[in-house]
């Protein structure tokens, strides 16, 4: 929020958005159709209807929408579309949402990084690693039945670089110590362990960085087969215990699902 002192200066108020304890990050917002205290935030545990007035966040889950969502737009017919993991339209209760990359094999699994209208009415998406597509829905697609070619065209499909969003991952936070500090050099040796793990696992596992509003990033190793992954990762990480502390949780689908933690700061 901006405000304006006498003379032209600008006056900015913070709002952060804070649940259990921890600021959230916001990929992007749109402000409430005809409210106006009210935002819509695209955040890394979901969307999030925010108050203004009071500060506070509701997270709202949409029937129909199962993925990480990072771009808003509002088209010339008021339609809120969300994209980000996927496509989607979402109703004006924001308790529905119509998928629109389920049945476009392309979108499926890539990320939308940027979205706008074109003069001629259709949907522009950038996407994260296929450049950048002009998107035509006829109405009635929306509402019936689809009809699509019974074999898409290859270039459509998965590719190799495009692994599962929805993949399981376990996740791994550095605990800090009394002093309030975190031992760097033991999170760095663990990332590089975690990285060859990774290397000699299944195709599918991998090692990202997932960031945080402060400090160090989560280390995330996804793979298609959690249970062992956990147990692999715990065995990694255990291998630390008298240098670093680290908690682990794991995490069925993307980023802002439900976690399960096996492993504490305070129980080691």
């Amino acid at each position: 929020m901006i405000r304006f002192l006498k003379g032209g200066v600008p006056l900015i108020d913070e709002l952060p958005v804070v649940v259990d304890g921890r600021r959230l990050l916001i990929h992007d917002l749109v402000t409430g159709d005809g409210k106006q205290d009210e935002l819509l935030l695209a955040t890394d545990h979901g969307l999030c209807l925010f108050n203004v007035k009071w500060a506070t966040c509701e997270f709202k889950r949409p029937e129909g929408l199962g993925d990480q969502v990072t771009v808003f737009m509002r088209d010339r017919e008021r339609r809120l579309w969300v994209a980000g993991r996927g496509l989607w339209l979402l109703g004006a209760d924001l308790e529905h949402a119509v998928p629109v990359h389920a049945e476009i094999p392309m979108l499926s699994d890539t990320r939308v990084v940027a979205m706008t209208e074109a003069p001629d009415g259709r949907v522009v998406l950038g996407l994260e690693d296929r450049g950048v597509i002009f998107l035509t829905l006829p109405e009635r697609w929306l509402r019936g039945p689809r009809e699509l070619p019974s074999t898409p065209p290859a270039w459509e499909g998965r590719r190799a670089h495009e692994p599962a969003h929805q993949d399981g991952s376990v996740v791994v936070r550095a605990c800090r110590a009394g002093d309030g500090t975190v031992i760097e050099g033991a999170v760095n040796v663990l990332l590089g362990e975690l990285r060859a793990y990774a290397r000699r696992a299944e195709p599918r596992t991998r090692v990202e960085l997932e960031p945080v509003f402060e400090g160090r990033p989560d280390l995330v190793v996804r793979g298609t087969k959690l249970e062992k992954l956990e147990a692999d990762v715990l065995s990694v990480v255990a291998k630390h215990s008298g240098k670093a502390r680290f908690a682990v949780w794991r995490r069925q689908g993307p980023r802002g699902a439900d976690v399960v933690q096996v492993r504490s700061c305070s129980g080691m």
